[in-house]
């Protein structure tokens, strides 16, 4: 079961995400892919951490190999996005390097956190 925690963490980050982005826009030119990309990520990050829970539930080893696997999806589809937007959008291609790299890390940030929690309570069960 997904914690309220995780729905909270979620929420902040990409409120948080997309506000900077807002407020930035004026001063750094950044491209409205971010927005996309902030709300993919996120939406992203709730379905592996629901896979990550589901994982943990049968064994710990399915466990760690849902998180490796999540961590790499999330890692390549981060590069992979950024080489399309960055091959369509040549003049913010430093924008987007960045404003991904900071998306990545936060939703990254969140999931770690949240299972830590989740792994930790669990395992005096």
């Amino acid at each position: 079961m997904i914690s309220k925690m995780f729905y909270l963490w979620l929420a902040i980050v990409a409120a948080l995400l997309l506000v900077s982005i807002f407020l930035l826009q004026g001063v750094l030119d950044l491209p409205v892919a971010l927005y996309f990309s902030a709300i993919g990520f996120g939406v992203l990050t709730y379905l592996l951490y629901n896979n990550i829970l589901k994982a943990n539930a049968k064994s710990p080893r399915r466990f760690v190999t849902a998180f490796m696997g999540s961590v790499s999806i999330k890692l390549l589809l981060t590069a992979l996005v950024v080489g399309i937007l960055v091959y369509f959008d040549k003049p913010h291609k430093a924008q987007l390097a960045v404003g991904m790299m900071v998306i990545y890390v936060a939703y990254t940030f969140v999931l770690v956190r949240s299972l830590t929690r989740e792994v930790s309570d669990n395992k005096g069960e």
